[in-house]
C-alpha cells in the first residue's frame, strides 16, 4: 500500500471548486498534508486534514472523534496567531459539504532528509 492509497485526497482532486491537489506531502499521527494550488488566487499552498486512519483508530467512539476534531480546531486557532518565517501562515479553516475540515495554509520551503 502506498501513501496515496489510504489518503483522504488524491492528486487531481478539486476541493470546494477552489483548490486542486497536486501531491501528498505526508502523514503524521493525526493528519495528512497535501501540496495544492489555489485556483482563484493562483498560489501554491498546503492543505492539512484529519486522516482516515486517525478517525478509524477510535472505532466509532463519537466522543473521542469529536474531541479529536476539537483539538484539530484548537491547533488552527493557535497557529493563526503565530507569525514566524518557519511557521506556515493559516489562510482558511472550515467545514466542507463532505464534512472534511481542512486547514489551508502557506507552504514553508523545506528539504527532505535522506
Amino acid at each position: 500500500m502506498t501513501l496515496q492509497d489510504d489518503c483522504l485526497l488524491k492528486t487531481g482532486d478539486v476541493i470546494n471548486g477552489k483548490w486542486i491537489i497536486l501531491e501528498s506531502l505526508g502523514k503524521g499521527g493525526m493528519g495528512e498534508v497535501y501540496k495544492a494550488h489555489q485556483l482563484d488566487l493562483d498560489r501554491y499552498m498546503a492543505i492539512k486534514c484529519i486522516s482516515r486512519s486517525w478517525i478509524r483508530s477510535f472505532e466509532n467512539d463519537a466522543e473521542a472523534i469529536n474531541s479529536s476534531i476539537e483539538r484539530f480546531g484548537r491547533e488552527v486557532r493557535i497557529m493563526a496567531h503565530i507569525t514566524h518565517p518557519n511557521v506556515a501562515e493559516i489562510y482558511d479553516y472550515g467545514t466542507l459539504a463532505t464534512g472534511m475540515k481542512p486547514i489551508t495554509m502557506g507552504s514553508v520551503p523545506c528539504t527532505r532528509a535522506g
